[in-house]
C-alpha cells in the first residue's frame, strides 16, 4: 500500500513539474522576445502583466472549480489548452509570422491555463498522499516550485541564445503531452467522498460565496494571512532579478539584445 501511494505521488509530481517547468520557460521567453523586439520598457511591462496577471485573477476561481469538479480533467484541460496555443504559435513562428499581437494573445491564454492548472495540482496532493506524510510531501512540492521559479528564467535565456524562438513552444507542447499522459493513464486520483449535506451546500452556494468564505478564513487566521502577505511581497520584489539578473552571464544573449 505504501509503495503504491508513493509511486502514484512521484508520477504525479514529476509529470506536473515537467509540464509547469516547460510552461514557465516559454512564459519568460515571451517576455524576453518582446522586450528584445521592441526595445521598450513599456512593452516589457505590458507583456509581463499579460503573462502573469490573468493567472492571479483566475486562480481563486480555479480553486473553487477544483473543489467542485474532477481535478484530473481540470489539470489535463488546462494543460491541453496551454499546449494547443503553444503549438499554434510555434507553427506561426516556423512560417515566419512573428506578430507581437499573436504572441501577446498566446501569453494571455497560457496565463489563464496556468492559473487553472496550479490550484488543481495543489488540491490533488492531499487527495493521493496519506495524512501522516502530507507535511513532508508538501515540503517537497514547495521545493520543486522554488526550483522551477529559479531555473526557468535561466534556461529560458540560455535556450533563446542558442535555439530559434519557435523551438521553445514545441518544447512546451512536448512537456505538456508527457504531463497529460502521466495524469490520464498512470496516476490514480480517488474521487472525493462527499456527504449529502456537503453536496446540497455546494449546489446552493455560488463561486463568489465560496471565495468570500475562503478570504474570511485567511483573514481570521493571522499566521496564514502573514505567510501569504510575506510570500507575495518576496515574489514581487524578486521578479525584476528573475527577469534580468539570470541572463547577466550570457554575453551572446546581450550581444543579441544590442543588435535587435
Amino acid at each position: 500500500m505504501e509503495t503504491s501511494w508513493k509511486k502514484n505521488t512521484i508520477l504525479f509530481m514529476s509529470g506536473q513539474a515537467l509540464s509547469i517547468f516547460g510552461t514557465m520557460v516559454v512564459q519568460y521567453a515571451i517576455i524576453w522576445h518582446i522586450t528584445l523586439k521592441t526595445q521598450s520598457g513599456i512593452m516589457m511591462t505590458v507583456v509581463s502583466l499579460i503573462s502573469f496577471f490573468p493567472m492571479f485573477i483566475i486562480s481563486p476561481f480555479a480553486g473553487v472549480w477544483a473543489d467542485r469538479y474532477n481535478r484530473k480533467y481540470i489539470i489535463n484541460i488546462a494543460d491541453g489548452m496551454i499546449a494547443l496555443i503553444s503549438l499554434i504559435v510555434g507553427i506561426f513562428l516556423a512560417f515566419g509570422v512573428n506578430n507581437i499581437e499573436i504572441i501577446l494573445i498566446c501569453a494571455f491564454v497560457r496565463s489563464i491555463g496556468e492559473g487553472i492548472q496550479e490550484p488543481a495540482v495543489g488540491a490533488v496532493i492531499p487527495q493521493i498522499v496519506p495524512k501522516e506524510y502530507l507535511t513532508k510531501i508538501n515540503g517537497y512540492q514547495s521545493s520543486i516550485q522554488a526550483l522551477i521559479s529559479l531555473t526557468s528564467p535561466i534556461l529560458s535565456g540560455v535556450l533563446m541564445t542558442f535555439t530559434p524562438f519557435q523551438t521553445l513552444f514545441f518544447l512546451d507542447v512536448f512537456t505538456a503531452i508527457i504531463g497529460i499522459i502521466i495524469v490520464l493513464f498512470f496516476v490514480k486520483i480517488p474521487k472525493l467522498a462527499k456527504t449529502g449535506t456537503e453536496i446540497q451546500e455546494q449546489k446552493g452556494s455560488g463561486y463568489f460565496k465560496e471565495l468570500k468564505e475562503g478570504l474570511a478564513y485567511i483573514k481570521n487566521h493571522r499566521f496564514i494571512f502573514s505567510l501569504i502577505a510575506i510570500t507575495s511581497i518576496m515574489l514581487f520584489l524578486s521578479a525584476p532579478g528573475a527577469l534580468f539578473g539570470t541572463a547577466s552571464g550570457h554575453k551572446k544573449f546581450w550581444r543579441r539584445c544590442m543588435a535587435s
